[in-house]
């Protein structure tokens, strides 16, 4: 029997064909388990900030028991979060710009099922709280938001 160039790896290929090499860090690709991701949906993220911020925790487990899963919509998120505690509603909004500074922070819904905080608001800029930036505030132009609104706004008070 011919001597194989790698000799751990056990292959089913005929005598002769070509053995590839033990994979690497370089080759092999990137494989996480669901464990060590962040499943949890934008919108129960945002509202669990949003909650934080009117001095109101709610856990985001508590919110997702009670939203239909991980592609939960923003109404049913809406129906958990009435389950804990927080009153609000969705409005239709075509500009994100309309939105007061009196009825902030709220939860702009952004395309492609995400959202965000809105916890200032300027004519030029806005702060935003996105869920992948943990609680940390970023300052994106006021124009950049609205490329990205989907034209709904979440409001919800405890």
């Amino acid at each position: 029997m011919e001597a194989l160039t790698h000799p751990a790896i056990a292959t089913d290929a005929p005598q002769g064909a070509p053995v590839s090499p033990p994979p690497t860090e370089s080759t092999e690709e990137m494989r996480l388990a669901p464990a060590e991701t962040d499943r949890i949906p934008h919108l129960i993220h945002s509202l669990t900030t949003l909650s934080r911020l009117h001095g109101h925790s709610v856990s985001p487990l508590l919110l997702m028991s009670g939203a239909a899963g991980l592609t939960a919509s923003p109404a049913a998120c809406l129906r958990a979060a009435q389950r804990a505690g927080l009153e609000g509603r969705i409005i239709p909004m075509d500009d994100v710009s309309f939105i007061s500074p009196l009825a902030l922070p709220c939860i702009p819904l952004l395309k492609h099922t995400r959202s965000c905080v809105l916890t200032k608001i300027s004519e030029t800029e806005a702060e935003i709280i996105l869920p992948e930036d943990g609680e940390v505030p970023r300052r994106v132009p006021l124009e950049q938001l609205q490329a990205d609104f989907a034209g709904h706004v979440l409001f919800a008070r405890p």
